[in-house]
């Protein structure tokens, strides 16, 4: 699988056996790993303007993933987003508000795509 090379990564999963499982196969990657449970939690973050990437749920409770997402990226320009769901491809792009380049992870997924995903971010 395609390795990471340190890049700061915030996972956000509300279900904690697969935020850890996620955040324990992202450390295996290369990644260095913060893992929360809710957008509200991601957001009282410090040093949010070291974020590269953001592995979130599309289903948080309080304020959808993309709602997360729009609101990292007012802070954090830079910061490249890959959105997980059970659900199809189309909640990425609701209402034309993300930004071009974001990904779409659906589960369940392999370790090999997560894998893939993020290194498709590390060459945009």
């Amino acid at each position: 699988s395609p390795q990471g090379q340190g890049q700061r990564l915030l996972l956000v999963e509300d279900e904690p056996l697969a935020r850890e499982a996620l955040a324990n196969a992202l450390a295996a990657l290369g990644y260095q790993v913060t893992a929360v449970a809710s957008a509200e939690e991601a957001l009282a973050l410090p040093d949010l303007g070291s974020l590269a990437i953001l592995l979130t749920d599309y289903g948080l409770p309080g304020m959808t993933g993309l709602e997360l997402a729009a609101s990292l990226m007012s802070r954090v320009p830079q910061l490249k987003v890959v959105l997980m769901s059970g659900y199809g491809p189309e909640l990425a792009t609701i209402n034309g508000r993300f930004q071009a380049g974001a990904h779409f992870l659906q589960k369940p997924f392999s370790l090999a795509e997560l894998a893939a995903t993020l290194a498709k971010l590390t060459v945009q």
